[in-house]
C-alpha cells in the first residue's frame, strides 16, 4: 500500500520565499507542524492508501487528463487559514492567476479518478499551498499576530506544465514525498 496524491510543483524560488516566511513564524513558538521547502506543492487530489496494483490505472487516468489540459501560470499571494484565523487548523498561502484552468484541472483529475472508484471531493477545490498544521492552541495568539502582518511578496509566476503523482511516506522528520510519475500538460 502506498499513500499517494496528485499535485503541481512550484518553483524553487517560491519554495525559498515560503521557507523564509515559515522560519519567521516558527519564532512565535506555536505548536505547529511546519512544512519543509521540499514538501511544498499544490495538491490537486489526495487519494490516501492505494494498493500498488491500482497505480497503473491511476497513471492512465492522469495521462488522459494531462493530454486534455494545457499548461498555464499562477501566482502565490496572500496568507490565510482553514477554517479561519480565529480557529486556524491549517495555515496556507493562497493562489492567484489562472483559477479557471486550475479548477478545471482539479475537477478533471477528480472525475477521472472517480471513474476508478476513488471518492470525489466533497468540497469545492480551494487552491492553496499548505504551510503548516496546528497541533494545539499553545502559542497561537502570538502566531496569529505575526502571521497577520507578515510581509509576503511572492516571486513571479509558477508555470503549471505537468501533473505529478506522488508517494508519501512518514519518516522521522515528517512526511517524505517521492515522485512516482509526471504527466506533461500538453492539451
Amino acid at each position: 500500500m502506498f499513500r499517494v496524491f496528485i499535485a503541481l510543483d512550484i518553483t524553487d524560488e517560491l519554495k525559498s520565499e515560503l521557507a523564509r516566511l515559515i522560519a519567521g513564524f516558527q519564532s512565535a513558538g506555536a505548536d505547529v507542524k511546519w512544512v519543509g521547502p521540499e514538501g511544498l506543492h499544490l495538491t490537486l487530489k489526495f487519494l490516501g492508501s492505494v494498493e500498488e496494483a491500482r497505480l497503473d490505472g491511476i497513471r492512465a487516468a492522469l495521462k488522459a487528463v494531462a493530454a486534455r489540459s494545457g499548461s498555464f501560470g499562477f501566482r502565490c499571494a496572500g496568507l490565510g487559514a482553514f477554517p479561519d484565523m480565529r480557529k486556524p487548523q491549517v495555515l496556507w498561502a493562497g493562489i492567484l492567476g489562472d483559477q479557471g484552468n486550475l479548477v478545471r484541472l482539479a475537477r478533471r483529475t477528480d472525475e477521472s479518478l472517480a471513474a476508478l472508484g476513488f471518492p470525489q471531493a466533497e468540497r469545492p477545490f480551494s487552491p492553496h499551498l499548505t504551510l503548516g498544521r496546528i497541533r494545539s492552541p499553545k502559542g497561537l495568539r502570538g502566531l496569529t499576530e505575526v502571521y497577520s502582518r507578515a510581509p509576503f511578496t511572492p516571486p513571479g509566476t509558477v508555470s503549471a506544465d505537468k501533473i505529478v503523482l506522488y508517494k508519501s511516506a512518514t519518516g522521522p522528520g515528517g512526511s517524505v514525498y517521492e515522485a512516482l510519475d509526471t504527466f506533461p500538460l500538453n492539451g
